[in-house]
C-alpha cells in the first residue's frame, strides 16, 4: 500500500513539472502546416510530441514530403522584464516582420526555433536559420519607461523628422519609416528620443 502510494506521488509530481510540447508536422515544399500535436514533455526533447508527428507522416502518406518541427513549449519561459513581450515573442507562419531593413514573411520555424523568412519585395529571396532576435515584429506595443509605443504610432524624431513605428526590435529599438528621404527604413532607434504624434 505504502509503495502504491509513493510510486503515485512520484508520477503525480513528474506530470506537475512537465511541459506540454507543440509539434507541427510541416509540408517540405511550401512550409504549409498539415498538422500539429501536443504532448507532455518531461526532458525537454519534446520526444512524445516529435514520435506521434512522424507516425502520423508514415500513416498517412507524407513520408518524403513532410518534416516534424517543435513549435513551442508550454509554459515558456518568461522573457526578460526590461524587453516588451511583443517584442520577443515567438513568431508565427505566415507573419509579416522586418529583417535587414526590409518586409518578409515567416516561412518556417524549425526544430531549434530558428526561422526562415521570404522578402516580399519582386525577388521574393528567402534566408535560413535565422535566430529571433535578428528579426523585428509589426505588431503590437513596445513599454519602455517614457512612454508605451505601438506598430503604427505616427511619431517624430529628435533631428525633427516625422515618421511611422513600422517595427519592434527584440533589443527594445523600434523601426521607423521615414515620410521623407531615399532610405525610408530607420532601425535601432530609441523609442525613448520620439514624440508620439498620432
Amino acid at each position: 500500500m505504502m509503495k502504491s502510494f509513493f510510486f503515485l506521488l512520484i508520477a503525480f509530481s513528474t506530470s506537475a513539472f512537465a511541459n506540454i510540447c507543440e509539434v507541427d508536422m510541416v509540408d517540405n515544399y511550401t512550409g504549409r502546416v498539415i498538422d500539429r500535436f501536443r504532448e507532455y514533455d518531461y526532458d525537454g526533447t519534446c520526444r512524445e510530441g516529435l514520435k506521434e508527428c512522424k507516425k502520423q507522416i508514415r500513416l498517412s502518406g507524407w513520408y518524403g514530403r513532410a518534416e516534424c518541427f517543435v513549435r513551442s513549449r508550454v509554459p515558456t519561459p518568461e522573457p526578460t522584464p526590461d524587453y516588451g513581450p511583443d517584442a520577443t515573442r515567438p513568431l508565427r507562419l505566415g507573419e509579416v516582420v522586418i529583417f535587414n531593413n526590409q518586409f518578409a514573411t515567416i516561412s518556417l520555424v524549425d526544430r531549434n526555433e530558428l526561422y526562415s523568412i521570404q522578402y516580399n519585395d519582386d525577388r521574393r529571396s528567402t534566408h535560413h536559420q535565422i535566430p529571433r532576435p535578428y528579426i523585428a515584429v509589426t505588431e503590437g506595443c513596445l513599454n519602455n519607461s517614457y512612454n508605451t509605443i505601438c506598430a503604427g504610432h505616427q511619431v517624430m524624431t529628435r533631428d525633427n523628422q516625422y515618421a511611422t513605428v513600422v517595427g519592434l526590435q527584440y533589443n527594445k529599438m523600434v523601426i521607423l519609416r521615414m515620410n521623407v528621404g531615399t532610405n525610408p527604413l530607420r532601425s535601432n532607434v530609441d523609442p525613448n528620443t520620439l514624440v508620439i504624434t498620432r
